[in-house]
């Protein structure tokens, strides 16, 4: 490597430290859950939004911090903004084309987390439900709140969102609701969603619930489904 371009690499890396340092004090406050040292940081002009990697209220989410989320938000820190959830470690999904489900909106963390009040609490203060998460390199997916907890299987959140309005048939990358449920075997899901009007058929186009069950080998799905009348 030529000495200029090694020089460059060096004070890129100091000025990624250094930015990475000066923005993540508020983030620090946040994950700490001292709501008055948070207060004051506000009070001081602390920055709220989010840093290249994360930001304070998905640090607050994290930690499961109800009454720390409601003070940021009332700062107006941004619901809508996804990052590389580096406390939950993600997996390969279905739902989101292969993408982690690791780059989330701070509701995504709360889903992941399986932290209904904290859902909830996002939810009522406007956390988007649907949305294009921007990750790195340029690539997009598009986030649905129900989607996602249907694929964890997490029932109690699953009706929440469907009680809230959510579609039971929202159409994400050739799955539903139902078929991401049936294709992780998650039968109480499954049959939330059927009893609240979704679809256990579909055109042709897509994957049918009861064939991904059947092919993941979740038995107890498919007759339901059959029972159903799904074909």
């Amino acid at each position: 490597m030529h000495s200029a371009s090694r020089q460059n690499l060096i004070i890129l890396l100091i000025v990624a430290v250094g930015l990475n340092g000066c923005a993540s004090s508020m983030e620090r406050v946040a994950a700490g859950g001292d709501l008055e040292a948070a207060k004051a940081a506000l009070a001081k002009g602390g920055d709220v939004s989010s840093t290249w990697h994360t930001s304070p209220i998905h640090k607050a989410v994290a930690s499961g911090d109800i009454p720390m989320v409601r003070l940021l938000k009332e700062h107006d820190a941004p619901l809508n903004v996804c990052y590389l959830d580096t406390d939950y470690p993600g997996y390969w999904t279905v739902s989101q084309s292969d993408y982690y489900h690791d780059y989330l909106p701070p509701i995504g963390s709360a889903i992941a987390r399986n932290d209904l009040p904290m859902v909830r609490v996002l939810t009522t203060q406007g956390a988007p439900l649907e949305q294009v998460c921007e990750m790195s390199l340029g690539r997009t997916y598009n986030f649905s709140a129900i989607m996602v907890a249907a694929e964890f299987g997490y029932k109690e959140i699953v009706e929440f969102f469907l009680r809230y309005g959510s579609s039971p048939n929202r159409l994400m990358d050739g799955f539903t609701p139902l078929s991401i449920a049936a294709y992780r075997g998650h039968y109480d899901v499954a049959r939330l969603l059927i009893k609240n009007g979704a679809f256990h058929t579909y055109s042709n186009q897509i994957p049918q619930p009861i064939e991904v069950a059947a092919e993941q080998g979740h038995e107890n799905i498919v007759n339901m489904l059959a029972v159903a009348g799904a074909v």
